[in-house]
């Protein structure tokens, strides 16, 4: 997809205290050798606000920064990568209800770590399709703190589970451009994130890896790295000539919040990037917090005048299904909320 005068108007986050990898080794939740392995620093943790609560003032933020009303919004998209709150509830209604109002078209979007960028190549279309729609919302939310989930352990060795909330705004007008959006599923291998897992009853607990070692044992593991190495350059390719540059001309690169081995092998190393060009000093402080990552990491780098007009920055990702996705943003202007 080729997106026609969509910008980036305005971005907010919502990150809660950092609990660094050391007092998890001292509780002995993490081990000093996996700290070595990764380069991973620390996690952010909340114990007292939810997901949806997060996300909120992250809204609120992107649209002060925006200078546009919550009454403005005609779309709310809230992305996020574990339960918000009680079966069967959603949150984007929280929202609605303490931000933009009932006329906003409002959804969810289930994409696991992807969410936003889904929500962004959804967005998009949808402020093409009419001149009657001139700004979406979209909104992260996660919080891991959860019997159900071990942040430490759950992504071993490659990722640390980290709580917070980040908001994007989009309209026909801002400082960054929304230059080539994209996304492709290797659907064969959904299994890597079910693992043998039962669909019913369906279980609660979160374990990436328990479920990444059982998928290995299968034979639907076979191909897997292939289909990987062979579908990222594929996407790349095409967001790169949709945005009409190359991949040299990126001047920052944002990946999940993971490890260096996770950040460099899983695409830098395939599109010829170097670390120092990518986020990945900044993620590892913070940890992942799912589907907020890119959209903390796009407030990073504008906030600390990494880029400025004139330079293009690239989100790319993975997540469950087994989906990837990627959008690149030429940025225009200078926000005035950075100075």
């Amino acid at each position: 997809m080729i997106p026609e005068n969509i910008f980036v108007k305005g971005i907010g986050t919502y990150r809660p205290e950092v609990v660094g990898v050391d007092t998890a080794i001292a509780q002995g939740l993490y081990s000093a050798e996996q700290a070595e392995q990764t380069g991973l620093l620390g996690a952010t943790v909340s114990t007292d606000l939810s997901a949806p609560e997060m996300a909120l003032i992250a809204s609120g933020q992107a649209l002060e920064r925006a200078s546009t009303s919550a009454e403005q919004v005609d779309m709310l998209l809230y992305a996020d990568a574990f339960r918000a709150g009680p079966e069967g509830w959603l949150p984007q209604a929280y929202l609605q209800k303490r931000l933009v109002g009932g006329r906003a078209f409002a959804a969810g979007i289930r994409q696991g770590c992807n969410g936003v960028l889904g929500a962004l190549e959804l967005a998009a279309g949808y402020l093409q399709g009419s001149a009657d729609h001139a700004v979406a919302l979209i909104a992260a939310g996660d919080n891991f703190t959860s019997a159900d989930v071990d942040r430490w352990q759950c992504g071993r060795p490659h990722m640390l589970l980290a709580d917070g909330g980040a908001a994007v705004v989009l309209a026909k007008e801002g400082f960054a451009r929304l230059a080539a959006i994209g996304s492709l599923a290797l659907p064969e291998f959904e299994e890597m994130h079910r693992g043998t897992q039962p669909l019913l009853p369906a279980s609660r607990q979160l374990d990436f890896t328990d479920r990444l070692i059982e998928f290995e044992g299968t034979e639907n593991a076979e191909g897997f790295w292939m289909g990987y190495l062979t579908a990222a350059p594929k996407l790349m390719e095409q967001l790169l000539q949709d945005a009409g540059i190359a991949a040299g001309d990126l001047t920052r690169v944002f990946m999940q919040h993971a490890s260096r081995d996770f950040v460099e092998n899983g695409l830098l190393n395939l599109i010829e990037v170097p670390l120092d060009r990518s986020t990945w000093d900044f993620g590892r402080r913070i940890g992942h917090a799912g589907p907020s990552d890119y959209l903390m990491s796009f407030d990073h780098v504008l906030t600390t005048g990494e880029v400025g007009p004139g330079d293009y920055v690239l989100a790319f990702g993975v997540a469950p299904g087994f989906s990837l996705a990627g959008a690149i943003f030429h940025i225009v202007d200078r926000p005035g909320w950075v100075d």
